[in-house]
């Protein structure tokens, strides 16, 4: 009885490790962002500490490789990448090193106008391409409640930086009411 109770304790403890090693991945896995910052030229932002190199693959919807690249950075980095011989579809970018493989969906569709890069700590950075010149901004929660109302310009810049953590939600929409009207969801 006490043998069992013994494996079972250690079942249950793999089992909670693996579990919580899981959601660290997670988490690393949103807070990199894949975007496409017009005509077909992505940004790759990967914001961790790595003493090693880093191979970056990018991998089609049928497992196809069309890129790979190596980083050395001790500080996190911003990449480029030129994506514009690649037709739209759903591609895949991992990211391997020494400690871990992570892989991150994303799509060339023709156009994408915004992105959202999820840094953790419901810290969230928004991400415009200079198709945009002004509009307005707005964030909504999960019952379609407008949390932030503001005027973008982009001669202030591309990028804006929000802090969500004084909302209690965790889905929010972000709107940019412009020439058309763009939305994208942060979950």
């Amino acid at each position: 009885m006490k043998k069992s109770i013994i494996i079972l304790a250690a079942a249950f403890l793999s089992f909670t490790t693996l579990f919580a090693n899981g959601n660290e991945v997670a988490k690393k896995i949103q807070q990199i962002a894949m975007f496409d910052a017009g005509d077909k030229q992505f940004r790759l932002i990967y914001p961790f500490k790595d003493e090693r190199a880093i191979k970056i693959t990018i991998t089609d919807q049928y497992g196809k490789v069309v890129g790979t690249d190596f980083v050395h950075s001790n500080s996190g980095f911003l990449r480029k990448y030129n994506m514009e011989a690649l037709a739209p579809g759903a591609y895949q970018i991992e990211l391997a090193s020494a400690k871990e493989n992570l892989v991150k969906p994303f799509s060339i569709t023709n156009k994408q106008v915004m992105a959202i890069n999820d840094l953790g700590n419901e810290q969230v950075k928004l991400i415009l391409t200079h198709e945009i010149q002004e509009g307005t901004i707005k964030i909504y929660n999960a019952e379609s409640e407008l949390l932030h109302n503001e005027k973008y310009d982009s001669k202030k810049g591309n990028s804006r930086m929000y802090d969500l953590s004084k909302y209690e939600n965790t889905d929010f929409t972000f709107v940019l009411v412009g020439e058309a009207t763009i939305a994208v969801n942060l979950k």
